[in-house]
């Protein structure tokens, strides 16, 4: 019997480390398809309607940025501190080898100037980490906008318009950013007990996500609903 061409093939995830990882891509990819991508969408529909003049309705911006702080709080938080443990605990020592292999050279090279000090995928990933800062903190803002909108106040459709149109897009990059690192940095340098601990996570997060995403399946469910404000 002829095998099946590899087109047609079932996709499986292979055991050990290489599976493993392709299993944190395959979540991380998952996670933004899924969840992340359509959500900005919407909201930047919803910002698109707003900068239109269209009177949407204020409980249907609540629940976008509800769900948008669900992502954000629970899903995103969850993610990145778990592969932040992964980058403290599969790329660090490679550096610290360099390092030593350095001190133990510098005898022969003592004349030479120090090199600067190269920053390490922990340290870009670190950027990434400190996005999950300023996305709970532009959310902050979007609900306050949104209160002044619900109550009618001056130019707050075009204030929250705008803080919607840039949010999304901001929220989207960074996410379309964090796929290409991870599948870019991640490696096979995982022990036995790491893979383990991260197949659990994997599940876990999966279960997380599919929670939220159910949420959000039901908001993209229908138009972009229409009511009049006060003033």
């Amino acid at each position: 019997m002829k095998s099946m061409p590899p087109e047609n093939a079932m996709t499986v995830t292979p055991p050990g480390p290489v599976g493993l990882l392709r299993a944190v891509s395959d979540e991380l990819q998952r996670e933004d398809q899924r969840l992340l991508y359509p959500l900005m969408t919407r909201m930047n529909e919803v910002a698109e309607a707003l900068g239109q003049g269209l009177a949407v309705d204020p409980d249907y911006i609540d629940e976008g940025l509800r769900l948008w702080s669900r992502y954000v709080n629970e899903v995103h938080l969850h993610r990145v501190e778990r592969l932040y443990g992964v980058f403290q605990d599969i790329l660090q020592l490679p550096a610290a080898a360099g390092e030593a292999t350095h001190r133990r050279g510098s005898r022969f090279r003592a004349e030479k100037k120090p090199a600067a000090r190269e920053e390490t995928s922990l340290d870009k990933y670190n950027e990434i980490r400190g996005t999950q800062v300023r996305m709970a903190e532009r959310l902050l803002a979007l609900k306050g906008l949104a209160e002044g909108y619900r109550r009618g106040e001056y130019y707050s459709p075009q204030m929250l318009a705008s803080l919607l149109r840039s949010g999304a897009f901001s929220d989207r990059a960074w996410g379309k950013y964090e796929e290409e690192f991870v599948q870019k940095y991640l490696n096979e340098r995982v022990s036995a007990e790491e893979e383990a601990r991260l197949r659990k996570e994997v599940a876990a997060a999966d279960e997380i996500r599919g929670r939220v995403e159910t949420e959000v399946r039901k908001f993209l469910g229908g138009p972009i609903p229409q009511r009049k404000l006060p003033g």
